[in-house]
């Protein structure tokens, strides 16, 4: 198991005891990654032992770094070598480094762990790298210096904040293009999303605000014959109290994909709902 970044802290007036430690098989082992950017390197700290394992030469600069969710690979983004360094946790070295624009800045993996998402800031776009071949298959142009992409938990939209230009994008990534863009938003930084993939909530640092971006909404305006576009919009409304509208989204996510037994589940809880308000 590995984890992009942890930090780990035990305070005690008392000190450490032997038994507020958990015990693990002699084999187990669980990491933490810290980029280095002043000296090149990447940290691979030993959370089990509480020491360092090694530190793993990698590009200039590296700055971002994520883990693979389903793979044992760990991903540092070189700012000054226009790279990405595939760390082999099982190893702790590099196995490969793949090329992308200028002045990456951050990356974040699909669920799935076959795909990647690398904001670079010199450049104005986005790295599409394929995991599996180690090479990138698509960049998409977005706003003015990117610094952060984070894909959605379900997989149907990549978020881009755009700190020089204040905005951000929203992009497709099965259409490998800006499916919409949002000005408003000063110094665009850090984004996060909603465990179920329906908003996006972006820190607009020069604004002292906060912008929230309804993805099942945009996509469903994008996307009008994509059944997933229209479950997600579906559920989001009924989770929100609007099973009318719910059952509406739901009834036509059926429509295009029939075969998928959730699409039938959703719009059934949401038929009870309605009944219990008549």
């Amino acid at each position: 198991m590995c984890l992009a970044f942890a930090i780990c802290a035990a305070i005690s007036l008392g000190g450490c005891r032997k038994h507020d430690f958990p015990v693990y098989a002699r084999n187990y082992r669980e990491f933490a990654y810290v980029t280095n950017s002043g000296s090149n390197t990447v940290t691979a700290l030993d959370i089990v032992n509480l020491r360092q394992d090694r530190v793993i030469a990698v590009g200039r600069r590296p700055v971002g770094i994520a883990a693979n969710p389903a793979r044992n690979e760990v991903y540092a983004v070189n700012a000054d070598s226009g790279s990405v360094s595939v760390i082999d946790t099982t190893r702790n070295e590099v196995a490969a480094t793949i090329a992308v624009d200028r002045l990456p800045y951050s990356i974040d993996v699909a669920r799935d762990g076959r795909t990647a998402y690398v904001a670079n800031s010199g450049a104005n776009n986005v790295s599409i790298i394929d995991l599996d071949k180690r090479h990138v298959t698509a960049t998409i142009g977005v706003g003015e210096a990117p610094g952060v992409a984070r894909v959605a938990p379900d997989g149907s939209a990549i978020v881009v904040s755009n700190e020089r230009s204040g905005s951000v994008s929203v992009v497709d990534p099965k259409l490998e293009r800006v499916r919409a863009f949002f000005t408003g938003c000063p110094a665009a930084t850090a984004v996060t999303m909603l465990p179920d993939s329906t908003k996006a909530l972006v820190a607009c640092s020069g604004g002292h605000q906060v912008m929230v971006i309804g993805l099942a909404r945009t996509a469903v305006e994008e996307r009008a014959d994509d059944a997933q576009a229209h479950g997600v919009l579906g559920w989001a409304l009924f989770k929100s109290g609007r099973p009318g509208l719910a059952a509406t989204e739901l009834q036509r996510a059926q429509a295009l994909n029939a075969a998928d037994p959730l699409y039938r589940r959703q719009l059934a809880e949401v038929r009870r709902a309605l009944e219990q308000v008549e």
